[in-house]
């Protein structure tokens, strides 16, 4: 009878990022940049939980939500949408597709999408998408 074999996820390099990673039951989970003190922490804590209960579904420290990603991806393309100092159609289209997310998916905190949409520049639910 051969002897049982044991698995200890390795600690990978992401090249194209230069993160490290690590795969536990299927998932991957992203450490920090590769070789750095944190990573190395963050794969040693994940190994031991892993260890413990390797049937445990892992969760990531951080989480965000969708109103928190949509606002934080706004922020980010009013400054990239920008030609000779004005605002180009680009972010227009940015703002119609937080409109059409919002009204196909209601159930995904509705009143702060709401709120969120109204503080977009003009009244975003006046526009229609052609």
């Amino acid at each position: 009878m051969p002897a049982k074999r044991s698995f200890v996820p390795k600690y990978c390099l992401h090249k194209p990022s230069g993160f490290a990673y690590v795969r536990i039951s299927g998932k991957v989970i992203y450490l920090g940049e590769y070789d750095s003190p944190g990573s190395k922490e963050e794969y040693g804590r994940l190994i031991t939980e892993f260890a413990t209960n390797p049937t445990a579904t892992t969760k990531v420290a951080a989480s965000i939500t969708v109103v928190e990603l949509a606002d934080a991806y706004w922020q980010y393309a009013e400054g990239y949408y920008v030609k000779q100092g004005k605002p180009t159609s680009g972010l227009n289209n940015v703002r119609l597709a937080f409109v059409y997310y919002g009204s196909c998916m209601p159930q995904v905190q509705p009143i702060n999408l709401a709120r969120w949409l109204l503080r977009l520049s003009g009244n975003p639910c006046s526009t229609r998408a052609e």
